[in-house]
């Protein structure tokens, strides 16, 4: 009994050993640099559109809800080279599809072409990267992506978690699946894509399911998109050939294709930056606003001077602190603007002012009151003495009242 406890101890501890050593992680390494995979494939999984070269896919996309079930039949050319950097482009028969779905096509063409073929690579988290499972020559791993720095395009990742299936230490598939809601309303989302290994190295992608659940209030709807990759060119023009490759070729030469451009003529190397990921604004603008304004000012002190002379002092003849003047300015304003180039925009500015001043100053009382007596007086004599124009009363106070009309003008530039 005693060498038969001894014996379990040993085999157990055999087997704890090994599990332990199977789970441990590559030293100055990691599993998928072990099995001779590029991080690359998860930037590929993240979107298709990460990877390089030209390729072409069949969309098939299927909704399903309470107004019954549709499906769409769409083939996506991805090439970077075409003409006017158009990336991606749309093989459908537009006689058959709704206007409103074509917009569909055409917003979410647009959405892509913004997306940076600059982004950054490497996007998954390595820190995250662990195994799940190792038996014979399966090996399943696990992975997040980083939450930063992260193009807008690809912000959903942030809430997906990854599983890697490897075969005999080939890149099998890898799985997305979400941890949280989507934008969109999306409660539920998997995607899985399966790869195909390049007898010269590397992989691509060969195909795609995507299944996603929205929810709103009072609605529920199943969306299924299925991808296949049929064409696949590489970066040096060479056609590549994977197991399960589509045996048909088809020419999309002649075919049409819905596309959005990528901008008109301004502004210049406007198409080049959108290439690259900018969202542009449209190239000119017009502005049309009005400033108005209202100001209640005092008298602190009054002044004044005849060419360039001393200046006199008239705060002993009038009331300063009862006296008051508004002042009101009223301007309509015209801007327009243009983007020269992404990075100049060219503006200017014109309309007309006006300006209006209204109050009144308050004369000193005594000094009115004394005005107003010897006006009086003066008014009494007799004609035979002095023959003396009448003089009006000094009123309690002197109106000011002035407008001013002008014309505004201008310009500027900005450097973004």
């Amino acid at each position: 009994m005693k060498n038969f406890t001894l014996l379990s101890i040993i085999v157990l501890l055999f087997i704890q050993t090994s599990v332990f050593a199977q789970n441990t992680k590559p030293v100055n390494s990691n599993y998928l640099i072990e099995n001779g995979i590029s991080p690359r494939v998860l930037d590929a999984a993240a979107s298709s559109f990460m990877q390089d070269g030209k390729f072409i896919e069949n969309v098939i996309v299927k909704i399903k809800n309470n107004e019954g079930e549709k499906s769409y039949n769409v083939d996506l050319i991805f090439d970077p080279a075409y003409n006017e950097g158009m990336d991606i482009r749309a093989v459908i028969n537009t006689k058959i599809v709704v206007k409103k779905n074509l917009k569909q096509l055409k917003k979410y063409l647009e959405k892509s072409h913004y997306f940076s073929r600059m982004s950054r690579k490497y996007l998954y988290d390595e820190s995250t990267l662990k195994l799940i499972s190792k038996s014979d020559n399966d090996l399943e791993l696990e992975f997040y992506y980083q939450k930063n720095n992260i193009d807008p395009y690809l912000n959903y990742i942030k809430k997906i978690k990854g599983n890697i299936f490897i075969k005999d230490g080939v890149l099998d598939r890898v799985v997305l699946t979400n941890i949280k809601p989507l934008k969109n309303h999306i409660t539920k989302y998997t995607k899985e894509v399966k790869f195909a290994k390049l007898d010269a190295g590397g992989y691509i992608i060969t195909n795609t399911t995507e299944n996603m659940t929205v929810e709103k209030k009072n609605s529920k709807t199943e969306i299924e998109i299925s991808k296949n990759t049929t064409q696949y060119t590489d970066n040096e023009n060479k056609e590549l050939s994977w197991k399960g490759k589509p045996v048909e070729h088809k020419d999309y030469s002649n075919e049409e294709t819905v596309n959005v451009k990528l901008g008109g003529t301004l502004p210049f190397l406007g198409k080049a930056a959108t290439k690259m990921g900018f969202k542009l604004p449209r190239p000119f603008g017009i502005a049309a606003f009005v400033y108005a304004h209202n100001q209640n000012m005092e008298f602190t002190g009054l002044q004044v001077g005849i060419d360039g002379g001393d200046k006199v002092d008239l705060n002993s003849l009038f009331e300063l602190e009862k006296s008051a003047v508004t002042q009101s300015t009223y301007m309509p304003l015209f801007k327009a603007d243009l983007w020269i180039f992404p990075f100049l925009n060219v503006m200017v500015i014109g309309g007309a002012g006006q300006n209006e001043l209204n109050g009144e100053l308050v004369i000193n009382e005594d000094k009115r009151k004394f005005v107003n007596d010897l006006g009086d007086a003066l008014g009494n004599l007799p004609g035979w003495i002095i023959d003396w124009p009448d003089i009006p009363n000094v009123p309690r106070s002197m109106p000011i009242k002035t407008t001013i009309t002008s014309e505004v003008y201008g310009g500027g530039f900005t450097l973004a």
